[in-house]
């Protein structure tokens, strides 16, 4: 079930941000147009009677005005609406709490409270023998090979318990899992995921899945409905 004040949390946070967003876009184009218009007037003040200042001159100076008005209205409408693209994002995130989700493994984030995480193996029909499924460090250390076999209904699930081959919990930090046929050594695809339990927003939009472990949501492959509760 979706947690309705994930929603409603990244909605009012958007909206104060945009809120003190357009108030500090606003402060800075009056003061900048106070500050113009007050060193103008001085000038016009202190000309010299005898050789006062041009049409053109004058005509110049309040297009520089103009265009420096037009220019922070131009950088305010913009952030508006990277702020606004930002909340629809988050609003959309969050409703993904609940979902069965399944993700790619290009980068996955295991924490000191995460305890493991389950997947399978892309298209197991153009697949034979053995599989190896590694997990390895964002650096390139491989830390556990699990070895895969196709099951009974013609899939080859895997399931990581997140200790390493000596059977010590894996440390905090970044995973890459990648799988090969032990015979031929092609490679194949690994998808990973489960049922999101959290939906975070810093340091980047991410979920929680099951077992703790954390993917980006650009990472997600798609939304299992038929397994969503």
């Amino acid at each position: 079930m979706t947690d309705q004040s994930n929603k409603i949390g990244a909605a009012s946070a958007a909206s104060a941000m945009m809120a003190t967003s357009t108030k500090k876009d606003e402060k800075s184009a009056g003061a900048l147009n106070d500050q113009f218009m007050t060193l103008f007037l001085a000038q016009m003040q202190a000309q010299d009677p005898t050789e006062p200042m041009k049409n053109s001159e004058m005509l110049a100076q309040l297009a520089q005005i103009s265009t420096v008005e037009q220019l922070e209205t131009a950088n305010a409408n913009s952030q508006l609406e990277i702020l606004a693209s930002m909340s629809q994002s988050n609003m959309q995130a969050a409703t993904l709490q609940g979902s069965n989700i399944t993700f790619k493994t290009d980068s996955v984030y295991f924490d000191k409270n995460s305890t493991g995480l389950n997947g399978s193996l892309e298209d197991p029909g153009s697949l034979s023998g053995v599989q190896e499924v590694t997990i390895s460090t964002a650096s390139g250390e491989t830390i556990k090979t699990i070895e895969v076999t196709k099951g009974e209904d013609g899939k080859y699930n895997w399931k990581w318990d997140g200790t390493d081959s000596n059977g010590n919990k894996a440390k905090e930090g970044e995973y890459i899992i990648a799988a090969k046929s032990v015979e031929t050594k092609e490679p194949a695809r690994v998808l990973a995921g489960g049922e999101v339990i959290e939906i975070g927003f810093e340091p980047m939009t991410h979920a929680v899945v099951e077992g703790g472990c954390r993917f980006k949501i650009g990472d997600m492959i798609k939304i299992n409905k038929s397994e969503s509760k």
